[in-house]
């Protein structure tokens, strides 16, 4: 996810259930990623998150200040910046996903507030929440870390997957 080691612009929280990635500035709250991510899914929310926030930050100043990233990611290309609503509208309606929790401002590395004082803007102050960071960026869940309690609602539908899986079973037999 990073383009460089100089230059980290967001992190990834890997939980018992799902996957999270944050962008440093984003303003919205990110989407429930399946545990192991497809590449499809992970560019639209990467997409979604990093225009956001570069629109949140940057666009009202010098052109020179906006962000500036590849419109290729894998096999995907973003032709405009508009589309990070058209990925939010995939997410979302036709993908079903869940939100995580809302975590603002999200900069754990400075690098929107730096970049933001380097253009003559105000500071962006990160809200810290330590029991979370400290699990940024690991290549794979450990037990015992970052478990976010599941909704009633998506135990139902946990269960109802279950139990048609356990029927199609039963219908090949």
């Amino acid at each position: 996810m990073q383009l460089s080691k100089n230059n980290k612009i967001g992190d990834w929280y890997l939980y018992q259930n799902h996957t999270v990635i944050r962008i440093y500035g984003c303003e919205l709250c990110p989407y429930k990623l399946p545990r192991y991510v497809p590449m499809r899914l992970f560019s639209l929310e990467y997409y979604r998150q990093l225009i956001n926030s570069d629109l949140t930050h940057f666009h009202s100043a010098k052109k020179k200040a906006h962000l500036k990233f590849k419109d290729h990611l894998g096999p995907f290309i973003m032709n405009k910046k508009e589309g990070w609503q058209d990925a939010n509208q995939i997410l979302r309606e036709k993908l079903k996903l869940k939100r995580s929790f809302w975590w603002v401002p999200y900069d754990l590395d400075g690098f929107t507030s730096a970049r933001r004082v380097k253009y003559r803007l105000t500071a962006y102050e990160h809200c810290k929440i330590p029991h979370i960071e400290q699990y940024a960026n690991q290549d794979e869940w450990a037990q015992g870390t970052l478990v976010e309690e599941l909704t009633q609602e998506e135990i139902m539908e946990k269960n109802v997957k279950d139990l048609e899986k356990t029927l199609d079973l039963d219908s090949f037999q």
